[in-house]
C-alpha cells in the first residue's frame, strides 16, 4: 500500500554519500514524486535525471577524492530505467530511505522506513543524481557527488523550487521544515520563492554546522514525524528543541538566517593558532601529526580564565598527536546526537572537538562548562 501523507508539514532533507547495495526488480511508480507532480512538471524531472546520469556515467564525470565517479562500482550497473524516463537494463531498487545510508540515516533507526511509512507527514530528500525523491520513492545504487556542473543542473531554470511549489500546492503544505544541513544541497532551491500558502523553518544544531548537523537532524527528524501538525505548527522562529534551533525563511530580498556558529575557523599549528605558552610547541608540528582549528572564542575562552591557557594548550598537544585514542575518563568519543565528537577533561571544563579525519584537522568547539545544557551533562 503506497504511503499517502495527509499532514500539512512537509520536511525536506538530503541523500547521503554510503548507499545500501541490492534491492528488487519491482518499481512502485505510487511512491515516486513525479506521480504526484504535474505531467510536464514530472516529464522535466526525469529528463534531468537523465542528464545527470549520463554525466556520471560518461568520460568526463564528476571526480570523487581523485576517482571519476563513473568508475565507481556504485555506477556499474546504473540504468536508464523509469526512474530516468526509460525502459533500459534490468535495475534494482530500493527505497531511498533504505538505499541511502548515511549518518542521518543511520541515526533514524534501522526501522526508518516503517516509521515514515506510518507517519502522516511529508518527506523528500534531494540528491545530486535524481534531483528530488519521495522518502520511500524506489532508486538505484549509484554515486553523484554534488560537484558545481551537478549543481548547476539541479538550479538551472529553478526546476527544483518548482517541484517543491508544486508539491506544497497540491497536498496544502502549511509549514517546511528545512533539514538539509550542507549549504550545497539547501542552495539548490531558492527558499524566497516557497508559496505563500507555506513558511519554511530551516534546522541548525547548536553544536556545528554543515554535515556536523547530520547526524541529531536525523534523530530530530525522526522525533518530530511522531509530532501532530498543531505541535509542528506552533514551532517559531528562534525556537530551541533541545540542541535544534529553528529559524524562518528570508523573504524576497533578505538576507538567509546565518548558522549558530560563533565566527571562522583559523587553522594551524597549536603555535600559529593560539600563540606563545605552550609547553612544547614544536610537538604540535612533527611528521603524522595534526592540525589544530579554533574560533576565535575559544581563543578567548581559553586565554580568559585564569591557569586554564596552560593545561588547555598542553591538552590540544596531546590531542593533536592521537585525537581517537582513549584515554580513560580524560579523553572519550561522545555518543548519541553528539557521535562524531570527542571530549577531553579539563576539571570544571569540557574541550569538545571533532577530528576531520580526511585533512587530518581538530576542529576544537568553544570550551563547555561540564554541567552545560548544550551537552546535557553526557560529557
Amino acid at each position: 500500500m503506497p504511503h499517502q501523507p495527509t499532514s500539512k508539514v512537509l520536511f525536506v532533507s538530503i541523500c547521503s554519500l554510503n548507499k545500501a547495495e541490492g534491492g528488487g526488480r519491482s518499481y512502485a511508480r505510487s511512491e515516486t514524486v513525479a506521480s504526484l507532480l504535474s505531467a510536464p512538471i514530472a516529464k522535466r524531472l526525469r529528463q534531468r535525471r537523465e542528464r545527470a546520469r549520463q554525466l556520471v556515467v560518461g568520460l568526463d564525470s564528476p571526480n570523487r577524492q581523485g576517482v571519476e565517479v563513473s568508475e565507481l562500482f556504485y555506477n556499474d550497473h546504473l540504468a536508464r530505467g523509469e526512474d530516468f524516463g526509460g525502459k533500459e537494463g534490468t535495475p534494482l531498487y530500493l527505497p531511498a530511505v533504505e538505499r541511502y545510508k548515511g549518518r542521518f540515516f543511520l541515526s533514524m533507526g534501522k526501522d526508518r522506513s516503517a516509521v515514515i511509512r506510518e507517519a502522516n507527514h511529508h518527506v523528500l530528500f534531494l540528491s545530486g543524481l535524481y534531483g528530488i525523491v519521495r522518502a520511500l520513492e524506489p532508486i538505484q545504487l549509484y554515486s553523484c557527488p554534488l560537484d558545481g556542473r551537478v549543481a548547476q543542473m539541479w538550479r538551472e531554470d529553478e526546476l527544483l523550487t518548482t517541484i517543491v511549489n508544486e508539491y506544497i500546492d497540491r497536498h496544502g503544505i502549511k509549514r517546511v521544515i528545512d533539514l538539509t544541513a550542507i549549504e550545497a544541497y539547501r542552495n539548490l532551491i531558492d527558499w524566497r520563492k516557497m508559496g505563500r500558502a507555506a513558511d519554511v523553518l530551516h534546522c541548525f544544531w547548536s553544536g556545528g554546522a554543515g554535515a556536523d548537523a547530520l547526524i541529531p537532524f536525523g534523530e530530530t527528524l525522526r522525533r518530530m514525524l511522531e509530532m501532530s501538525d498543531d505541535e509542528l505548527l506552533q514551532l517559531s522562529s528562534d525556537q530551541r528543541m533541545g540542541q535544534i534551533i529553528y529559524r524562518t525563511a528570508p523573504r524576497r530580498g533578505d538576507d538567509f538566517p546565518e548558522e549558530p556558529i560563533e565566527e571562522p575557523y583559523e587553522v594551524g599549528s597549536v603555535e600559529q593558532v593560539l600563540g606563545g605558552g605552550i609547553a612544547n610547541p614544536a610537538s604540535a608540528d612533527g611528521e603524522g601529526t595534526w592540525r589544530f582549528s579554533a574560533t576565535r572564542k575559544f581563543q578567548r575562552d581559553v586565554r580568559n580564565h585564569k591557569g586554564l591557557f596552560v593545561k588547555a594548550t598542553n591538552a590540544i598537544v596531546t590531542i593533536c598527536q592521537d585525537p581517537l585514542n582513549p584515554q580513560g575518563d580524560t579523553i572519550k568519543s561522545l555518543s548519541g546526537s553528539l557521535k562524531g565528537l570527542w571530549r577531553y577533561k579539563l576539571g570544571d571544563f569540557r574541550l569538545i572537538y571533532r577530528p576531520d579525519t580526511e585533512d587530518r584537522v581538530i576542529h576544537c568547539q568553544p570550551l563547555a562548562k561540564k554541567d552545560s545544557q548544550t551537552y546535557e551533562n553526557r560529557t
